[in-house]
């Protein structure tokens, strides 16, 4: 199984204007063998077509997601995991993923998510689990997806939510 891009422990990385189609694993994972993958920027991409997630957060603090579309993957869009702190998700559509738009899990908390779109996604539009709290969601918009707009399930505390727009499905 191969990743569409895969940086372990890279720092201070830009990854823009790039299509990820049709991998058979990840589009886009940042991972940790160490120290994990910070400070690194990924916007203007495309991710379509993936059979696990399309943009994967590992173990990586201090990254910027942002203004990214990301369609028709067999899993979950947007995918913050181990530890994943302090990360920047903001004005990315996640749109007709079979699994959820945008997910926090395993201790992935403190991160700020805004302006992103969450739409037609057989899950959740957002999910947030696994002591992930301590985030902060700003107006993002969850709309049509087949479960919850937000999804929290009770390990996860102290998340701040303002001005988001949830639209049920039809």
């Amino acid at each position: 199984m191969w990743n569409g891009i895969e940086w372990t422990n890279v720092d201070n990385g830009v990854i823009r204007r790039v299509r990820v189609k049709d991998c058979n694993n990840n589009g886009i994972i940042f991972t940790t063998a160490a120290t994990g993958s910070d400070t690194n920027q990924v916007s203007d991409n495309e991710v379509s077509g993936i059979v696990a997630s399309a943009i994967v957060l590992s173990g990586s603090n201090g990254n910027t997601l942002s203004n990214n579309l990301v369609l028709n993957n067999l899993s979950d869009g947007i995918y913050l995991t181990s530890t994943s702190q302090a990360n920047v998700v903001k004005s990315n559509i996640s749109r007709n993923n079979q699994g959820i738009g945008v997910v926090l899990s395993g201790t992935a908390g403190g991160n700020v998510l805004q302006h992103n779109r969450s739409f037609d996604n057989r899950q959740h539009g957002f999910k947030i689990t696994g002591n992930s709290g301590g985030s902060s969601f700003y107006q993002n918009t969850a709309d049509s997806n087949a479960g919850y707009a937000f999804y929290l399930d009770n390990s996860s505390v102290g998340d701040t939510f303002q001005k988001n727009n949830l639209r049920p499905s039809a």
